[in-house]
This record gives C-alpha cells, structure tokens and sequence, in this order.
C-alpha cells in the first residue's frame, strides 16, 4: 500500500498540478476581491468629489486587481500550452 508520504512530490506532473491549482485558488481570491471592490464602489454614496481619497483608492485597487488577474490568466494560459 502505497502512503501518501511516499508519492513523488517532484514528479513534474504533480508539480504541474499543485501550481494550477495555486493559480486557481489566487484567481478566485482575486475575484473576490474584485468583487468586494464594485461592491464598494457601487454601494459609495453620491456625489463623489474628486479629492475623496477612499473613492480614489477603490478605483486604484480595482485597476490593480484587474491586471493581476490579466496576469495571472496569461500565465495560466502559457503553462497549459
């Protein structure tokens, strides 16, 4: 019987797959996140002056969270190819 301390933790396919499914579990941490932020972003009260930092900082993080999700799917796509 073969024990889970005795697989390969190196073998490049298990590799292969403990990064996807890193990457897909930081997707879905992003989404959230992007998520969160319309969320906060739709739900700000009106008018919005242009010096509100907090309004400038959800837009801010939410450019952030939209390239890093870019990112990430080009990534994804690179090592599945």
């Amino acid at each position: 019987m073969r024990t889970h301390s005795s697989i390969d933790l190196q073998h490049p396919m298990l590799e292969a797959e403990r990064s996807q499914a890193e990457w897909q579990a930081r997707r879905q941490q992003l989404e959230r996140k992007k998520a969160q932020i319309y969320a906060e972003i739709q739900a700000y009260p009106f008018p919005i002056p242009a010096c509100d930092q907090q309004y400038n900082y959800l837009l801010e993080e939410r450019a952030r969270v939209r390239q890093e999700l870019r990112r990430l799917e080009t990534l994804i796509k690179e090592n599945a190819a």
